[in-house]
């Protein structure tokens, strides 16, 4: 099976709360809709079906950026080890003010807001996924999303025999590795 290395990915205004209580940690199901999109407008470029059956995410940086929290404004981190950390206790209750649409009796906002900037490599498997389709990753990858943020700049992108192959390239990071192809394989 070859790969694909999408390295060193530099996402801005990402969304970082995959849960409403989590925050600072990247959406696995938000990174699946980001490949997803990705094989189904390389295909369309392609003219063929471009399948990717797995991909991994390799998170080297974030720096979270956390607004309308309890007590605080903006809180500021960084995790290079794609640590996650848990919003404070909420210090308002969850009922608006009608005074105040869209705010506790306190003025607090009802829901905090919490943005990461990121750095990612991504590595994809897939049947046909070779040179031939680098070009077009490159050209989705100008105007794709991840997560709701904007991707600013990006590194080489190279196809690999395999994916031990592209982790070695990767460098180092937190990694997650979507293994669906192995239960696929255990069904037939």
């Amino acid at each position: 099976m070859n790969s694909i290395i999408l390295k060193n990915i530099s996402v801005c205004k990402a969304n970082a709360m995959p849960a409403w209580w989590l925050a600072g940690a990247p959406s696995m199901i938000g990174m699946f809709g980001f490949i997803h999109n990705l094989s189904r407008k390389v295909s369309e470029l392609q003219g063929e079906d471009i399948s990717i059956d797995s991909f991994g995410l390799i998170v080297h940086s974030v720096n979270v950026h956390g607004v309308n929290m309890p007590n605080e404004t903006s809180i500021n981190r960084n995790f290079n080890d794609g640590s996650a950390f848990a919003l404070p206790k909420a210090t308002s209750p969850m009922v608006s003010d009608s005074s105040k649409p869209g705010k506790s009796p306190s003025g607090q906002p009802l829901q905090p807001s919490v943005l990461m900037d990121m750095e990612i490599s991504v590595v994809i498997t897939g049947e046909y996924l070779n040179d031939d389709i680098v070009g077009s990753i490159q050209d989705v990858l100008s105007y794709s999303r991840i997560l709701g943020g904007y991707i600013d700049k990006h590194g080489k992108i190279e196809a690999t025999p395999s994916i031990g192959d592209a982790v070695n390239k990767v460098g180092s990071g937190f990694a997650v590795f979507d293994g669906s192809h192995i239960s696929k394989k255990m069904e037939n």
